[in-house]
């Protein structure tokens, strides 16, 4: 049944920049968002194809655009749910037959649902995490940061991107603010197009994006005594080194370089959310963080008293948010604390030294011995990580300005 007249009635003068809102909500409502049709929608809210369609545009976005979205979203949501089956998951979002939601389903993400369900116990581990992950809430990306992301890997121009990050403006100052950092070097850069394309280029963006929409998630709920500058500071340094480690000739594995550098950078970020009131055993957990002269001391009290470990909830945030599977997988690598020996397990020991290293070098205790072990993991040539790692060390007191300017 139509809700009431006078519901109507506001809905048609409901704000433009809440129409989008105003879709979201009837498709939640719709049994079959598949076969949701925006003649009937327009009806609904009591204006015409052409008019919702134009206030649309005036945003920048399209009824299809939004309808397809919103239905990979439920999708990749119900396939998280063991519970549910392929065929259901299809009946629910309106496909024909579960064949029509494999077919929609490789569009999107280059796999089949079955592969998507494989790859995501084989990242997490979830089934043994159970009981320890049920009060983790994992944050999704708001909607800007959503399609800002899907602009950036689809390589949008960069006008296209910098518009679409001056719909969030805090966003937008914080891109500027951060190319025009001595960390990055660049001077006084006015525009968001010149801080994107000239400065810190598209990967860099990308990353900056994710760290700002988890931090936005959880600003209001981060304990006050979780040194969140620290966790900032050790994920840049490590970010830094793992990219400078990666154009070594002796550096193995090459084709994984990129999965490297971003677990260098996300490796650690999964402490916004253990720092936040969504554990029921945290309460000690943020000053715990911040006294901890030793990362791996942290990981170990973390696995104690909550269950899970740093690493794996970054591993399964990142999984959720569509990051690459391989670098999901190097991080939920190192959540187990014996990864130390050669090959494989190489890059994950290398990503534990890398963020140890960063995270006592924060409070001036970083022990080179660390480098040491790093060039072991890595099977690098004797002093090849200090000579690496030395210009970045450098650097240090430009990056706890950014820090600053961050957090």
């Amino acid at each position: 049944m139509l809700r009431p007249v006078v519901d109507k009635e506001l809905a048609r003068i409901v704000p433009k920049e809440e129409l989008v809102v105003q879709i979201e909500e009837h498709l939640r409502q719709c049994e079959t968002p598949q076969k949701f049709k925006l003649k009937d929608f327009a009806k609904y809210i009591g204006q015409t194809e052409n008019s919702v369609r134009r206030k649309l545009r005036e945003q920048d976005l399209n009824f299809s655009d939004l309808l397809q979205n919103y239905i990979r979203t439920e999708c990749m949501s119900y396939l998280l749910d063991p519970s549910e089956t392929i065929d259901s998951i299809a009946l629910r979002l309106g496909f024909s037959e579960r064949a029509a939601l494999e077919r929609a389903f490789k569009r999107w993400y280059g796999l089949t649902p079955s592969q998507l369900r494989d790859q995501y116990k084989t990242v997490t581990g979830l089934l043994d995490m159970e009981d320890s992950m049920a009060s983790i809430e994992i944050p999704p990306l708001t909607k800007t940061h959503s399609q800002l992301l899907e602009l950036i890997d689809g390589e949008a121009p960069v006008e296209r991107i910098a518009k679409e990050i001056h719909k969030e403006l805090p966003l937008a100052a914080k891109l500027v603010s951060t190319a025009n950092s001595a960390f990055y070097g660049a001077g006084k850069v006015h525009e968001l197009t010149d801080a994107i394309g000239r400065v810190l280029g598209l990967e860099t963006v990308r990353n900056l994006v994710q760290i700002y929409s988890l931090q936005n998630s959880y600003e209001k709920k981060l304990d006050p005594a979780f040194d969140i500058k620290r966790l900032l500071f050790s994920s840049f340094q490590s970010e830094a080194c793992c990219r400078a480690l990666s154009q070594l000739p002796d550096f193995p594995h090459s084709a994984t370089s990129l999965d490297f550098i971003n677990a260098g950078q996300f490796g650690l970020i999964g402490q916004i959310i253990l720092a936040s009131d969504t554990l029921q055993h945290t309460d000690k957990w943020a000053s715990t963080a911040s006294q901890s002269p030793r990362l791996s001391e942290l990981l170990a009290w973390e696995h104690d008293h909550v269950g899970v470990n740093t690493y794996q909830v970054s591993s399964i945030l990142l999984t959720h948010w569509g990051m690459s599977i391989n670098t999901c997988r190097l991080l939920f690598a190192c959540a187990d604390p014996d990864t130390d020996s050669q090959g494989d397990n190489g890059l994950a020991a290398a990503l534990r030294l890398i963020h140890e290293f960063n995270w006592q070098n924060y409070v001036n205790a970083g022990s080179d011995d660390i480098l040491d072990h790093l060039e072991a993991s890595l099977d690098l040539p004797d002093g090849s990580a200090h000579r690496c790692i030395a210009p970045i060390r450098e650097k240090e007191s430009e990056l706890r300005s950014l820090v600053s300017i961050l957090a």
